[in-house]
């Protein structure tokens, strides 16, 4: 029970860092945001810090690890699997990633994108390839990836004028030519 709580406590310390660092990200770039105003802003102590980072972008790569974690979570609870480009995926994806724009478009604008699309490109090919596969298959979800990556973030950075169903149906009917 107490590990449960720490591990709780240790969520939360994460989140605020997290919330703190896009606070300061509003009101400057990332080279110049020290850890000392990230725990500061965050209410927690350097130490926590150094316990879970090791620089200020590991910070949003942790958070996005955790959040395509919690995103395959959710994917393995769909009543439909099926394809990586199929709709009901697609759609999941979009909704998923919806919610989490502000992170992202924080990325995006602070010329941090790079996080984001490795980390989605490193889910894409650990959920969908398997030794197994050829290695046109592997080139295919990286493109995959790609595109996903490119159009969230035009998606994104134009305030999600668009639904998230219309951006999924757009990206189902380029894989489905």
């Amino acid at each position: 029970m107490e590990k449960k709580n720490k591990n709780q406590a240790n969520l939360l310390a994460k989140e605020c860092m997290v919330i703190a660092l896009l606070q300061l990200l509003e009101v400057k770039p990332l080279s110049a945001i020290t850890v000392s105003e990230i725990t500061k802003k965050a209410g927690v102590s350097r130490m926590t810090y150094y316990r879970n980072y090791i620089n200020k972008e590991d910070i949003f790569s942790s958070f996005l690890d955790d959040l395509l974690y919690n995103y395959h979570e959710e994917f393995n609870n769909l009543p439909e699997k099926g394809n990586f480009y199929d709709l009901h995926n697609l759609n999941h994806c979009f909704l998923y990633f919806e919610k989490y724009k502000t992170l992202i478009q924080a990325l995006f604008k602070n010329g941090h994108g790079n996080i984001f699309l490795t980390s989605l490109s490193d889910y894409i090919i650990h959920k969908w390839y398997k030794e197994s596969d050829d290695i046109t298959r592997y080139y295919t979800l990286l493109a995959f990836a790609g595109s996903i990556f490119n159009v969230f973030v035009s998606w994104s950075l134009n305030d999600t004028t668009q639904s998230p169903e219309q951006m999924a149906s757009i990206i189902y009917d380029i894989y489905h030519r």
